[in-house]
């Protein structure tokens, strides 16, 4: 009865904030904060956390069909990723970066809505300077469906990361040492996060879409080395443009447990993250 109270109690709050919300920043916000308490139960219980659910939904009692196809997506490699990159989301068990990337994720979302206004002035702090990169890239794969051929993956993820993500973390350097710096790559929870999800990481997470994609019928190209950079440079400025970023704040090491499939015992590990 209790936990039916509170539960009722959140969701009218919930509810009543989203009402009072006039753009998706606040509505980012909201649904952030009313998430964080229960993500930093979450941090407690990672990864067994993560174990359990991909479990309960591989071994759910779908019949025969259903078991056939669980069987044959391979699932280990996504929890090798869920955990490494929940555990950098955490930052500990304590939760001590949901902070962050609320206030990260709050950024994103504010730098979107700043794109829709014409007027805006400070070309560092939305979108639209790279509207020009994305025309260009729909330009590209208009030009395939044209002359009906289809691009290879490689291609396609090659002509986003230069034309949207390398535009958006290294085509201004006074973005760069500006805007991006201060809400992105100085804060040292989403710099730990973004070095996580490097090339083994990326790796696990192609494996397992690999599975799926073969499960419909399609196929995926194997994750060549070619591919891992493009994909771990998108997310990591200091990977795709490391002189831009060449005097980002340094960041305390505390260390921290955290967890790994490639090592079945658990092991400390330097986790960056904000003075204590």
């Amino acid at each position: 009865a209790v936990v039916s109270t509170q539960s009722g109690h959140y969701g009218r709050e919930l509810l009543r904030d989203f009402r009072v919300q006039k753009d998706l920043t606040g509505l980012v916000n909201v649904v952030m904060k009313f998430a964080e308490p229960l993500l930093k139960e979450a941090c407690q219980c990672n990864p067994s956390l993560i174990d359990t659910g991909i479990d309960c939904v591989v071994d759910y009692d779908g019949g025969e069909d259903y078991k056939e196809i669980m069987g044959r997506i391979k699932f280990d490699y996504l929890k090798t990723f869920a955990e490494t990159m929940f555990g950098a989301y955490c930052g500990d068990d304590k939760g001590a970066c949901l902070g962050n990337f609320q206030k990260i994720t709050g950024e994103f979302a504010a730098m979107m809505h700043r794109s829709f206004d014409d007027e805006q002035k400070n070309k560092c702090n939305n979108f639209r300077r790279l509207s020009k990169g994305i025309w260009e890239m729909i330009e590209f794969l208009t030009d395939y469906y044209d002359i009906d051929k289809e691009p290879s993956v490689k291609q396609v993820l090659k002509k986003v990361y230069i034309k949207v993500f390398k535009n958006f973390w290294c085509g201004s350097g006074e973005c760069a040492a500006g805007h991006l710096s201060d809400h992105f790559n100085n804060d040292c929870c989403f710099r730990n996060a973004v070095e996580k999800f490097d090339k083994d990481t990326v790796k696990d997470l192609w494996k397992f879409a690999q599975s799926v994609v073969e499960v419909i019928g399609g196929e995926l190209p194997k994750c060549t080395k070619a591919i891992q950079k493009i994909i771990t440079r998108s997310f990591n400025p200091n990977l795709a443009c490391k002189r831009r970023y060449k005097g980002a704040d340094k960041c305390d090491v505390i260390e921290t447990f955290l967890v790994s499939r490639r090592d079945p015992h658990w092991r400390f590990s330097p986790l960056y993250s904000p003075a204590l």
